[in-house]
């Protein structure tokens, strides 16, 4: 009886696990961030969602990350790093395909669970990036930078309500926070 109570707690807990996004945190067996540091002022962050976390969600959350880190190192600015991967561009409002990957085809191979009565596809989405950081004032050759503070500023209600509010969108942040063409104080 006790291994039945046991078992049945333990169907519970996982069935009650995979209906939920990952959490904005470090990366745990539901998603979450995963930073590598590379020097002083350069990281690579990425952000792992799981089946029910949504691409926007995704992205949201590894950009907190980037902005987050780049606050708790002591710097105001941070820039995505050109990657030699083809079909990758960064954050700069140059297109959609910032450094994000669904999981299938060549990027990863899908995931499969059994599911009583057939099995499902359950796709994942990820994003990825070496960034690197900056105080003021930004250097002449640095093109395109974002303003930490300002897109912890507006993503923080949303990374604090785990997705429940809503998330202002990807263009007003890059707008908003970018330093293109700007001399920043």
């Amino acid at each position: 009886m006790k291994r039945l109570n046991w078992l049945t707690a333990m169907v519970a807990c996982i069935a009650l696990l995979a209906g939920c996004a990952s959490p904005y945190g470090p990366a745990a067996g539901r998603g979450g961030y995963k930073d590598t540091k590379i020097d002083d002022n350069t990281f690579a962050v990425r952000f792992d969602g799981n089946g029910k976390t949504s691409a926007d969600m995704v992205w949201n959350y590894w950009i907190y990350r980037c902005a987050e880190l780049t606050v708790q190192n002591g710097f105001q600015y941070f820039a995505q790093l050109r990657s030699e991967q083809p079909k990758t561009s960064g954050f700069d409002g140059s297109g959609d395909d910032w450094q994000m990957q669904k999981t299938k085809g060549s990027y990863h191979a899908p995931t499969y669970i059994y599911v009583p009565g057939g099995t499902s596809t359950i796709r994942t989405w990820h994003a990825n990036a070496t960034i690197k950081m900056f105080k003021p004032p930004l250097p002449a050759d640095v093109n395109y930078a974002l303003d930490a503070k300002i897109v912890m500023e507006m993503l923080k209600d949303y990374v604090s309500s785990e997705g429940t509010k809503p998330a202002p969108k990807r263009d007003e942040i890059l707008e908003r926070a970018s330093l293109r063409g700007m001399t920043p104080s």
